[in-house]
């Protein structure tokens, strides 16, 4: 959140951890960005209504086991791009089979070393809405 909101974008941000949203907060006032964003502890899957439909950007680091109603964020939301950070694997097949279900493709993957001398990857994949 930090480089973004440093970049000059206008950020509005979940987590269902109040501990990580605190020290989201924390963080971005003490780099003197607070005023570009708005971060809320909450259920992205049920508090839909707490954001502004038609972001340039929705950034997801879904839990474990992914995104529940993905397809509704996505209606409700109508994101230009999506940007995912997956820890699973099996978790980015299956949220990714159902963005792309809802019209966006796949324009840019790389894979990420998520714990360092385990067998555990992720990856970070951007997608954006496909022309019609």
């Amino acid at each position: 959140t930090l480089p973004i909101a440093r970049k000059g974008a206008e950020i509005h941000a979940m987590d269902w951890d109040p501990a990580a949203t605190k020290l989201a907060l924390r963080n971005l006032y003490q780099d003197g960005q607070r005023e570009r964003a708005r971060i809320i502890t909450g259920d992205v899957s049920k508090d839909l209504t707490l954001f502004r439909p038609n972001p340039d950007v929705l950034l997801l680091n879904p839990p474990c086991k992914g995104t529940k109603n993905i397809a509704d964020i996505l209606k409700t939301l109508r994101p230009k791009k999506v940007v995912s950070v997956f820890s699973e694997l099996s978790t980015m097949v299956s949220d990714c089979s159902a963005i792309i279900s809802e019209g966006y493709e796949i324009v840019e993957a790389s894979g990420l070393d998520m714990c360092p001398r385990t067998s555990k990857v992720g990856a970070v994949i951007m997608m954006t809405k496909a022309k019609a």
